[in-house]
């Protein structure tokens, strides 16, 4: 239902560890996503994102909230990348989908680069940044 699973896209990290994490119990799309860990501040993990064709596309993504989850920002194409999103929380958790924004698309690959802003102050090893989906459009549901 137009959900673009963040472990088939292939993603190129600048640093940190990357990973498919498997889980039942958050309810991630196929019971998996994508992990991007230990980054520090200004590392960057960078998706090739497909679009069916040319056009000016509202772009969601998808993550999980925890103690040790990562602040970072998204930038689709050449953009200015969005206000900083924190995966913070007290209790794990998967997001709502959430609005990157209105964006313009051609039809194919485009660029989703996520930037690490700062580490997680707290946690069990480093900073986490799960990654669900991402959805062009409305979001699925």
């Amino acid at each position: 239902e137009g959900a673009i699973e963040a472990e088939t896209l292939a993603p190129v990290a600048s640093g940190g560890k990357t990973a498919v994490e498997t889980s039942s119990r958050l309810g991630w799309r196929g019971g998996r996503q994508y992990l991007w860990r230990w980054a520090a501040p200004g590392d960057t993990l960078a998706f090739a994102l497909p679009a069916p064709a040319d056009g000016d596309y509202d772009v969601y993504l998808c993550a999980t909230r925890e103690l040790d989850g990562g602040r970072f920002t998204v930038q689709i194409n050449d953009d200015p990348p969005g206000p900083p999103i924190d995966l913070a929380a007290l209790n794990e958790e998967l997001m709502l989908p959430l609005l990157l924004g209105k964006h313009a698309l051609h039809a194919g690959e485009n660029r989703a680069t996520l930037r690490m802003v700062s580490p997680a102050q707290a946690g069990r090893g480093g900073s986490r940044v799960g990654l669900d989906y991402f959805a062009l459009g409305l979001p699925p549901r």
